[in-house]
C-alpha cells in the first residue's frame, strides 16, 4: 500500500534554468485521474511555454521563453490540477548571470525559524541598500536582512531575492537563493546551502605562503582585460596623430560563383580593438572590433538580367555590427608584447543578420583585407617589459598566458570574456624558470577591487615568490619600474598589499593629460565642448585646438573648434558624407615641453538609421526571414511596426526585429511589407518579397543621394516587349511617380523609396522592374580629379633630393618626403588619402615593409633590408642639417617617413611613392608624373671598422684620494700614487668612440649587457689582491649611463645583484659625482676597498661575478661596439686597480 501526502504530486517542484532551455516536469495522481497544466498568470514575451512530452509518459517540457533585457530572472509558476486539486512547481529562469551571491550570518540573538542574510558582489559583501523580496504566496516576511519563516506553513521552500541598485553607474544586481522549509527543521541543510563562497583575494592569500602561489616562478604578473582594454582604446586614439591610424576597407564580396549577388562595402570603419580571454589558444587573444561607419549595398544582376539594389544601409556604430578574429600574442627580442592585427584568424562577421552563409564571406573578406595593413597601423603594444636591468628584482626573461576569469567563458554571464595577460616572470636574482604550461589549479590572479565600481577587478596584479618581495624600507618592488604599457602608462603605487608584501594589486595611471570625452557622436550642426585633463583629472588650458576629419577635402568638411574647445560641425548640406571622423587635438605645456592630447568624435547626418532601409527576401515555398535594426544615435534600439497590408510576422530578437514573411505576401512577382519606427521620428523601411525574377531593367537601378524634393527621372528599358504598356508604381517609402518615370520624394521627406515598373498585357504582369532611391540632405562633397604634383624626395639630399644615404645598421633613418598636390586649387588630399601612403621598392614593386612598433628599428637577426617607419627614433638623422624653407601651397599634403636600411652597402635601392584615392579607390604613383622627383635613389653607406686606437677609455678619481690614475700603470708599482697607501678609491672609466676618418666623438644612446661564453649575464665584476683565504683588499665594478629617452635617470650607481651577496662590509646605495660623470659615454665605476672578507670559488655569487664583463652599446648613429672589459691580465701587479676594454666578437 502506498500513502501520498498531496493527492497531486510533482517533480520537480522547482528548477533553475537558462533562457531558452528545456525542462522535463512529472505528475501524478493515484488511480488514472487526467491532469491539466498551466502556466499561472502568464506574461507576454517573458513566460515560457508547456508542450506534452515525447515520451508519452504523461509528463510535459517546459520551454522557457526567449531573453528578456533588462531583466536577471523570470519565475513561472506551472499549477497541475486533478479537477479537485492543484499542486504549484516553480521554474526560475535566469536572463544573466546573476552577479550577487547570498549568505548565512551567524546571529544567535535570533530565534528559530529566522536567518539573517548577507549579499555580495564577486565576494565583497554589500552593507546598505539591498532590498530583498520573496514571489507572492511564498511563506514568511522581512525585517531588513533578517528573513522570518511561517513556522505553519507547509510550503517545503522559499525563494529569496536580493537587489542592489548601484546609482552611480545607473545599474541594478540580484542574485537568489532557494531555502529548504521549515527552517528550523533543516538547519544542516541551510548551512550547506549557505556556505559563504570563497573569493579570488581569499584564495590568493590561502596560498600565499604555499609554491603552489607562483608555480616556481620568481613573479607573475596579471593584467586584466579592462585594464588592457583602456591601453588599446589609448593607443587607437592616438594614432590619429601619427596618421597610422587603421584604413577604411573597401570592396565587394561575391556571393556565388557566377557574382550574380554581390555585397559592396564602402567606407567601412573600424573601431577600437577589444580584447576578451576566448581563444581556445592560450597564447591568443579573441579581438572584436565594432563597424564604425560605412555603407552596405547588396546588388542582384543575372546573366543578361536587370541589376537591381537587394539591400542597402548605411552602417553606424550603434548598430552592434562587428569583426571578431583571434590574434596571437608575440613577443619580440625587446619584450614588448605585442598584437599583430594581420595575423588574425578565425574571422567572423554579423553585418548580414541573419544571413549567416554571407556572414561567412564577410568574415573571409576582412581575413583577406586584414593581411595587406601595413604593420605601422596593424600592430598594437599591449605591454612592455624592460630586459636590459640588471637589479635582483628585474626581470630577465618571462613567458605570457591567457586565462580567463571564473564563469568567463559562459556566454550568458556578465563578465562574459574577461580575464587576464599573464607574465610568468623569472628574475635576474631567481633560480630559473617555473611551470610551464601551469597547473590547472592555477589561481586566476585579479581579485576585485571594494573600492571601484561594483564587481570591477583592480587592474593589476603581481605576485612575488618570498625570495623577490620587497626588501625593508623598498617603496615598491623595482620590478613594476621595468614595465611600460603601450600607451606608456606606468604602474601606480600599489593600492593594496597583503601578504606580507607578497601580493600587491593596483591599477595604470594615464602618463599625461587627456580629452574628455573621448569618444563622441553628434548631429550635423551640431556643437560638442571638449576638455583638457591632467593625470589627476582636473581641467587645464590649451595652448590650442585643432579638428580635422579623416574624410574631407575642403575646410568646411572639417567643421570649427574654438580656443576653449567647443566644437561645431559642419551642417548636413556641408559635410559631403554619410558620416564624419574627425579629429580633434590639444596642444599643451607640460614641464617646458609641448604636448598634445587627441579625441575623436563622430558626426551623423541623421539622428536615426534602420538597417537595412531596403531588402529583397525570397517569397513562395522559401519565405526567408530578415532582421531589422533601428537605433537613435545615442545607441538606443527604436521599435519598428508594420505599416499596412502585413505580409508576414514580427517578433522581437535579440539584436533587433525579426521579419517574417508567409503566405500572406501573396504570388506576385514583387510584393511589398513597409514598416515604419515607432516614436517621433519618421523613418521607414521596405522588405521586397520576390517571387520571380526581375526581368525589365531600370536605369538608375540605385540613386545613393537624390536631393530632398528634387525630382528624379527613372527609365526602363524600351527594348524588352515594347509594344505593352509600361506601369510605373511606388512599391516602398514616400513619394509620387507619374506614368512617364518621373519620381517626386515629398520636401520634407528623408529615406529610402522604391519605385516599380511593369509590363503589363490585360491587367497581367509579364516582366517587372524597380529601383531604389535614397532621398538624402547630403549633397556629395567636391573633391579633385587630377594632380599637378606628386614627388618623392630626401630632404637636404643631393641631386635636387632625389638622392640620399644611410648607415645599413637598421638603426639610422634617412628622411624620406612625398608631397602630392591636386591640380584644382579649393581641393586637398583628405587625411585618409595621406594616411595611405607608402614607399615602393622599384626592383620588386613591393611595399617597403613598416618598421614593427614600438621597435627602433630593423633587428640585426631580421631578414629586411629595408624598412620604413612613421615617426623618428632616438638615432640621429643621416642629413641631419635643418632643410631651407619652401612656401607650399594650402592645399600641399606631405607625410614624412624614416626609411631604415640593412642592405648591403654595394647595393643601391630605387623607390617611388603610391597613395589610394578616396572615390575612385585608385592607387597613384609618383614616377605617372615623370618628374624630376618622381623616385629617390638610396645608398647603404659602408659601416665604419673600429678598432682599438677608435676607442678613448678615461679614468677620474670619484672618491677617495691620491689623484687620477694613468690609464696604464707604471713600470714600478711603488710609484703609483693613486693606489699606493690610498685603499678605499672609487674611480669612473669612461668609454667613449671617436669615428675613423673623422675624429668626431659620437655619443652612446643605448647599451646591455651580454652574456659571456653562454654564462648568465652579469653587470658588475669583483677580484680580490689574492686567492687567500685570508684575503680582504678587494675591487668590484659598477656602472652608469644616462639613457636620453629616460628622464633623470642617472641618480645613483647601479650594481649587479650578486655584489649585495659579496661585498658586505661597504655601501651600496651610492649617488653619481655629477661633477665627474659625462653624457654620452659608457662608464664602468671601479671601487677598491680593505676589508671585504674572501669567498672561495664554488658559491655562485662569486662565480658568476668573477668574469670579465661584455657590454653591447648603440652609438647616436645606431652603429653597434661590442667591447669586453676586464681587469689587467693575470700575473700584473695591482691588476684589480685599472681596467681594458677589447673587441668582443659572438660566436
Amino acid at each position: 500500500m502506498t500513502v501520498q501526502a498531496y493527492a497531486v504530486s510533482i517533480n520537480p517542484l522547482i528548477q533553475v534554468c537558462s533562457y531558452g532551455e528545456r525542462v522535463s516536469l512529472l505528475a501524478g495522481t493515484p488511480g488514472d485521474g487526467k491532469l491539466t497544466w498551466s502556466i499561472v498568470d502568464p506574461v507576454t514575451g517573458e513566460s515560457g511555454k508547456l508542450e506534452p512530452d515525447a515520451d508519452g509518459a504523461g509528463g510535459q517540457i517546459y520551454v522557457a521563453g526567449p531573453n528578456v533585457k533588462g531583466k536577471t530572472y523570470v519565475l513561472d509558476e506551472i499549477a497541475v490540477s486533478d479537477g479537485q486539486h492543484t499542486r504549484s512547481a516553480w521554474v526560475l529562469v535566469r536572463q544573466v548571470d546573476p552577479i550577487l551571491t547570498i549568505e548565512m550570518v551567524e546571529d544567535s540573538t535570533l530565534p528559530d525559524g529566522e536567518i539573517r542574510l548577507q549579499a555580495k558582489a564577486n565576494g565583497m559583501p554589500l552593507r546598505d541598500d539591498v532590498e530583498w523580496w520573496k514571489p507572492d504566496g511564498m511563506p514568511g516576511s522581512f525585517d531588513g536582512d533578517v528573513y522570518k519563516s511561517d513556522l505553519s506553513a507547509l510550503n517545503p521552500f522559499v525563494v529569496i531575492f536580493a537587489r542592489f541598485e548601484d546609482t552611480e553607474w545607473g545599474i541594478v544586481y540580484e542574485g537568489h537563493v532557494i531555502l529548504p522549509l521549515p527552517l528550523n527543521r533543516s538547519p544542516e541543510m541551510v548551512q550547506k546551502l549557505l556556505l559563504p563562497q570563497v573569493s579570488t583575494l581569499d584564495r590568493l592569500l590561502k596560498l600565499s605562503n604555499t609554491e603552489a602561489l607562483t608555480q616556481g616562478w620568481d613573479a607573475i604578473l596579471a593584467f586584466s582585460r579592462d585594464e588592457l582594454n583602456k591601453q588599446l582604446e589609448q593607443q587607437y586614439v592616438e594614432r590619429h596623430q601619427q596618421l597610422s591610424f587603421l584604413p577604411p576597407f573597401n570592396g565587394a564580396v561575391a556571393l556565388d560563383e557566377q557574382a550574380v549577388e554581390v555585397v559592396k562595402l564602402q567606407g567601412v570603419q573600424l573601431g577600437v580593438p577589444s580584447i576578451s580571454m576566448l581563444a581556445a589558444d592560450s597564447s591568443s587573444v579573441t579581438v572584436t572590433m565594432s563597424l564604425a561607419a560605412g555603407r552596405y549595398t547588396r546588388t542582384h544582376q543575372p546573366a543578361g538580367g536587370a541589376t537591381a539594389v537587394s539591400g542597402s544601409f548605411k552602417i553606424i556604430e550603434a548598430m552592434g555590427f562587428r569583426v571578431e578574429m583571434s590574434v596571437p600574442l608575440q613577443v619580440d627580442g625587446e619584450g614588448n608584447v605585442t598584437m599583430d592585427l594581420t595575423e588574425g584568424s578565425d574571422f567572423t562577421c554579423n553585418l548580414s543578420g541573419v544571413d549567416e552563409p554571407v556572414n561567412v564571406l564577410l568574415g573571409g573578406f576582412f581575413a583577406n583585407e586584414f593581411k595587406q595593413i601595413a604593420l605601422h597601423r596593424a600592430v598594437f603594444v599591449l605591454l612592455g617589459v624592460d630586459l636590459n636591468r640588471y637589479t635582483a628584482q628585474s626581470p630577465a626573461s618571462f613567458r605570457v598566458v591567457t586565462q580567463s576569469a571564473p564563469g568567463a567563458r559562459n556566454a550568458e554571464a556578465r563578465n562574459f570574456g574577461e580575464g587576464a595577460l599573464v607574465l610568468l616572470i623569472r628574475m635576474r636574482g631567481g633560480h630559473g624558470d617555473g611551470q610551464f604550461p601551469l597547473n590547472s589549479d592555477f589561481t586566476y590572479p585579479i581579485p576585485a577591487n571594494p573600492r571601484a565600481r561594483l564587481g570591477q577587478s583592480y587592474g593589476a596584479s603581481l605576485i612575488l615568490s618570498r625570495e623577490m618581495r620587497c626588501n625593508e624600507g623598498q617603496d615598491r618592488p623595482s620590478l613594476l619600474d621595468s614595465l611600460r604599457f603601450g600607451s606608456g602608462a606606468p604602474f601606480a603605487a600599489p593600492a593594496t598589499r597583503v601578504a606580507d608584501d607578497l601580493l600587491m594589486f593596483g591599477t595604470f595611471e594615464a602618463p599625461q593629460a587627456s580629452i574628455t570625452p573621448l569618444f563622441s557622436t553628434i548631429m550635423a550642426g551640431q556643437t560638442q565642448s571638449f576638455t583638457l585633463r591632467d593625470v589627476q583629472g582636473q581641467s587645464i588650458a590649451a595652448n590650442s585646438w585643432q579638428v580635422i576629419s579623416l574624410q574631407g577635402h575642403n575646410p568646411v568638411v572639417h567643421g570649427m573648434i574654438t580656443s576653449s574647445g567647443v566644437y561645431t560641425a559642419a551642417s548636413v548640406t556641408q559635410m559631403g558624407h554619410d558620416a564624419l571622423r574627425v579629429v580633434v587635438t590639444a596642444t599643451y605645456d607640460d614641464g617646458g615641453k609641448t604636448r598634445t592630447a587627441s579625441a575623436l568624435l563622430g558626426v551623423v547626418s541623421e539622428p536615426m538609421e534602420i538597417a537595412p532601409r531596403v531588402t529583397v527576401v525570397a517569397g513562395g515555398a522559401l519565405f526567408q526571414p530578415v532582421l531589422l535594426k533601428a537605433t537613435a544615435l545615442d545607441g538606443t534600439q527604436v521599435g519598428l511596426a508594420l505599416q499596412g497590408t502585413e505580409a508576414g510576422t514580427l517578433s522581437e530578437v535579440d539584436g533587433g526585429m525579426l521579419f517574417t514573411p508567409d503566405a500572406r505576401s501573396g504570388k506576385r512577382t514583387l510584393s511589398t511589407q513597409q514598416l515604419s519606427v515607432e516614436g517621433e521620428e519618421k523613418r521607414l523601411a521596405t522588405v521586397l518579397i520576390a517571387n520571380g525574377k526581375q526581368a525589365l531593367r531600370i536605369e538608375p537601378a540605385a540613386v545613393p543621394r537624390a536631393p530632398k524634393g528634387v525630382p528624379v527621372q527613372l527609365r526602363a528599358d524600351t527594348a524588352l516587349l515594347p509594344e505593352f504598356e509600361r506601369r510605373w508604381k511606388m512599391m516602398g517609402g514616400e513619394g509620387e511617380v507619374d506614368a512617364q518615370g518621373l519620381f517626386t520624394p515629398p520636401a520634407d521627406y528623408i529615406g529610402s523609396s522604391v519605385v516599380s515598373c511593369e509590363i503589363v498585357n490585360n491587367e497581367v504582369v509579364l516582366a517587372s522592374g524597380y529601383a531604389v532611391i535614397e532621398v538624402s540632405e547630403i549633397v556629395d562633397e567636391p573633391t579633385w580629379t587630377d594632380l599637378s604634383l606628386f614627388t618623392v624626395t630626401v630632404p637636404g639630399g643631393p641631386d635636387s633630393q632625389g638622392s640620399g644615404s644611410l648607415y645599413p645598421n637598421g638603426y639610422q633613418q634617412l628622411r624620406i618626403q612625398i608631397k602630392a598636390q591636386p591640380m584644382e586649387e579649393e581641393h586637398s588630399l583628405s587625411v585618409t588619402e595621406t594616411a595611405s601612403m607608402r614607399l615602393v621598392d622599384n626592383e620588386s614593386s613591393a611595399y617597403v615593409p613598416s618598421v614593427i612598433p614600438p621597435l627602433d628599428g630593423i633587428p640585426e637577426d631580421s631578414s629586411e633590408t629595408w624598412s620604413l617607419a612613421s615617426v623618428l627614433n632616438r638615432f640621429e638623422l643621416s642629413l641631419p642639417g635643418a632643410v631651407a624653407a619652401e612656401l607650399l601651397a594650402d592645399n600641399m599634403s606631405i607625410q614624412n617617413f624614416y626609411l631604415h636600411s640593412r642592405a648591403k652597402p654595394s647595393y643601391v635601392g630605387t623607390f617611388h611613392a603610391t597613395f589610394q584615392q578616396d572615390d575612385t579607390a585608385r592607387w597613384w604613383t609618383s614616377v605617372e608624373k615623370e618628374d624630376a622627383n618622381s623616385k629617390v635613389l638610396i645608398s647603404p653607406l659602408p659601416i665604419p671598422v673600429f678598432d682599438t686606437n677608435n676607442y678613448q677609455f678615461d679614468v677620474t678619481r670619484a672618491q677617495g684620494s691620491g689623484g687620477d690614475p694613468t690609464v696604464m700603470p707604471p713600470d714600478d708599482w711603488t710609484t703609483d700614487v693613486p693606489f699606493v697607501m690610498n685603499f678605499r678609491t672609487t674611480d669612473y672609466w669612461k668609454l667613449s668612440v671617436r669615428y675613423p676618418g673623422t675624429g668626431a666623438f659620437v655619443s652612446f644612446v643605448a647599451f646591455k649587457f651580454l652574456p659571456a661564453s653562454g654564462a648568465d649575464i652579469s653587470a658588475s665584476m669583483i677580484l680580490w689582491e689574492s686567492e687567500l683565504e685570508a684575503e680582504t683588499f678587494f675591487s668590484w665594478t659598477g656602472y652608469i649611463f644616462d639613457d636620453p629617452s629616460v628622464p633623470e635617470d642617472v641618480d645613483k650607481i647601479k650594481f649587479d645583484e650578486a655584489v649585495e651577496y659579496v661585498v658586505k662590509a661597504e655601501p651600496l646605495d651610492l649617488p653619481v659625482n655629477m661633477s665627474v660623470f659625462e653624457s654620452g659615454k659608457f662608464t664602468i665605476s671601479l671601487h677598491r676597498s680593505d676589508r671585504v672578507p674572501f669567498v672561495i670559488a664554488g658559491n655562485p655569487d662569486r662565480d658568476k661575478l668573477y668574469r670579465s664583463l661584455v657590454v653591447s652599446l648603440l652609438d647616436k648613429l645606431g652603429n653597434i661596439h661590442r667591447r669586453r672589459i676586464s681587469f689587467l691580465s693575470e700575473g700584473t701587479i695591482g691588476r684589480r686597480n685599472r681596467l681594458v676594454h677589447t673587441l668582443y666578437t659572438p660566436t
